[in-house]
């Protein structure tokens, strides 16, 4: 099943879905699962979407960085250099937007967040050896790809205060919803 999630619009339709219990994806039916690992989702914050969007275009930006390096006078080349602005612009609204959000986190929510960005770091290096052939083909290493993605996306941990504890060092800022 695939489903476009680039908008708010997409992200609530697909939640919506997945609360009326009619998400072709779902596997499981433990609720309790995905409300404690998105707590502020009825709080109608976005950071942890807005936290994967950023780990995704990290993702894209490094990518494309290294087609256009590997084939600068290809087409695609010319359009991975303007998809690179594209890409630094939702870079820039996700880490302004952090920055304002992250610090207000408790330490829960910040332990959330750093469980997704560990999870997706670890997928994309799972993805590694699957795609070295098409890498190799493309003229440049996954390996150097995703190494430069880690970099980036621990950069942004910091830059955004992720790794900073609470302003009290407890578990307080944004408060997780009540049932």
């Amino acid at each position: 099943y695939w489903q476009c999630a680039d908008t708010v619009r997409d992200v609530e339709h697909l939640r919506g879905l997945w609360d009326r219990g009619q998400a072709p994806w779902r596997v499981w039916d433990d609720r309790r699962r995905t409300d404690a690992a998105n707590p502020g989702r009825r709080q109608g914050d976005r950071v942890d979407w807005v936290w994967g969007i950023l780990i995704s275009d990290l993702f894209a930006k490094r990518f494309y960085q290294q087609f256009a390096k590997s084939r600068p006078d290809a087409l695609f080349g010319g359009v991975s250099r303007r998809i690179i602005v594209d890409e630094s612009r939702h870079q820039a609204f996700c880490e302004a937007y952090l920055s304002r959000m992250v610090p207000k986190l408790g330490t829960d929510r910040r332990r959330v967040l750093r469980q997704m960005r560990d999870e997706l770091l670890s997928i994309m290096e799972q993805m590694q050896d699957p795609l070295r052939a098409d890498c190799e083909v493309l003229g440049f290493s996954g390996h150097d790809l995703l190494e430069r993605v880690a970099q980036d996306v621990l950069s942004h941990s910091r830059r955004v205060g992720l790794d900073d504890p609470p302003p009290d060092g407890g578990p307080s800022g944004v408060p997780a919803p009540v049932d």
